[in-house]
């Protein structure tokens, strides 16, 4: 109704155990605060509507002043989040100390978090370890993607899921680690989404009850358009 509004993201979570009512969340960028709030309160569907701007929003950094700490799913499970550059920064001083043996502890780390992730998202979609057939990968494939998405990991989508063979690839765009490490230090000379596929093969190995790697075979970091990661069993 007149009013410029820029949406930076948007969650929808259940509220409590109460059917048919969520809370929405949302990051703006706006004009008129109180103009839009009014407008939100004048909808019959909004039981509650409440507005809250950082003055760090004023110097480019928007913090969420509402919740603490953030959660996502019904239980309340809690979300952490890191900067990316300064992880990155963080994982190329290790290197520097421990060489190639910081990409086999990020792999193994984002794999057995994996491991978990999948322990939690088979939980809420009812599904059964060792229980592997195209529709079950496919809706997984699907609920993964969204989680990666919102939490700012990339953009997952199933590019080539061979359920006979066992051998499931996924194209990847906008890996936080290959962008970031595009970002501060130019091209690599190999992949470098060393956690990201670990926790792709973390998924993968306890949702089929065997045990998978990844390969990653395509990295924006080293110029190609997307990521790809090949799960494979070991």
């Amino acid at each position: 109704r007149g009013i410029t509004v820029k949406p930076l993201s948007c969650t929808i979570t259940p509220h409590g155990d109460q059917e048919g009512l969520y809370a929405i969340q949302m990051f703006i960028l706006c004009e008129d605060l109180e103009k839009i709030m009014d407008e939100a309160r004048s909808l019959t569907c909004v039981l509650k509507a409440e507005a809250k701007s950082s003055p760090h929003m004023k110097v480019g950094w928007g913090v969420d002043l509402f919740f603490f700490p953030l959660t996502i799913g019904r239980d309340g499970m809690r979300l952490f989040g890191l900067v990316g550059p300064f992880f990155i920064e963080g994982v190329e001083e290790l290197k520097g100390m421990l060489g190639t043996a910081t990409e086999a502890f990020l792999y193994h780390l984002g794999f057995s978090y994996g491991v978990k992730l999948a322990e939690g998202m088979m939980k809420m979609l009812g599904l059964k370890e060792g229980v592997v057939d195209r529709e079950t990968v496919m809706t997984l494939a699907r609920f993964f993607s969204d989680y990666a998405r919102v939490v700012g990991c990339a953009v997952i989508e199933p590019y080539d899921l061979d359920v006979n063979s066992m051998s499931f690839t996924f194209k990847m765009k906008d890996c936080w680690e290959a962008v970031t490490h595009l970002k501060l230090y130019g091209r690599a000379e190999s992949p470098v989404c060393y956690f990201t596929k670990g926790n792709i093969a973390g998924v993968a190995s306890r949702v089929c009850g065997l045990k998978f790697r990844a390969v990653e075979e395509k990295c924006q970091a080293t110029g190609d358009p997307y990521c790809l990661v090949r799960v494979e069993l070991k």
